[in-house]
């Protein structure tokens, strides 16, 4: 019989799996399969533990949430003005690249195709995150009301299901770029995190 701690083993190792073919593979290429071939488990055994791939995905996804939530709540525990969190949440996000291609790409699909009690353990990461950069947010801007945090995190969550494509670009894109006559630097995570953020909160600062 298969305990706790093997079943928990078995899933990292399919997730880790899958994360390292999405460094390479495109999420449409990526099947049960492939993602069996990096483990020691064959394809059915995947099934045991997951029932797509996409709800492998969203697991992965899961964990770059909760990696991050760790680094909110590093950043609120300094010392911060909304300078200062300008600048420690964009570096923060720009360690999540995953996270950003995951959720500008895929998000619907890793949904729709994730049995419930999944998708609402992944439900209850993403709240905790809104919670933890809230909580950045009012160590940041102490002064901040409740109307004004709810209007920053309204407006800035859904930035990040852009970021992804807003920063990385291709060889492909460029030249699709040049031909349509929009010739344009690429924007970095960096550089649109933080100017966003200190215009949410400019009254703050």
């Amino acid at each position: 019989m298969t305990g706790p701690d093997s079943i928990k083993t078995s899933e990292d190792e399919i997730i880790e799996a899958c994360r390292a073919l999405y460094h390479t593979v495109g999420f449409k290429d990526i099947t049960i399969r492939s993602i069996s071939e990096r483990t020691s488990l064959t394809r059915t055994s995947v099934y045991n533990y997951f029932s797509s791939k996409e709800e492998i995905f969203l697991c992965l996804l899961e964990r770059e949430y909760r990696a991050w939530i760790a680094d909110l709540r590093s950043i609120a525990s300094e010392e911060l003005d909304v300078d200062i969190f300008a600048d420690r949440l964009a570096a923060s996000l720009a360690d999540r690249g995953i996270m950003l291609r995951l959720l500008s790409q895929n998000l619907s699909d890793m949904e729709e195709n994730t049995r419930v009690q999944r998708l609402a353990e992944f439900k209850l990461t993403y709240c905790d995150s809104v919670l933890a950069l809230s909580e950045c947010v009012r160590k940041a801007a102490p002064d901040i009301s409740d109307v004004d945090l709810k209007g920053f995190t309204a407006s800035f969550l859904p930035m990040l299901f852009g970021l992804h494509p807003y920063t990385v670009t291709s060889p492909k894109k460029m030249r699709a770029m040049e031909l349509a006559g929009c010739i344009r630097e690429p924007d970095t995570v960096q550089d649109l995190v933080s100017g966003t953020v200190r215009r949410l909160l400019q009254k703050y600062r």
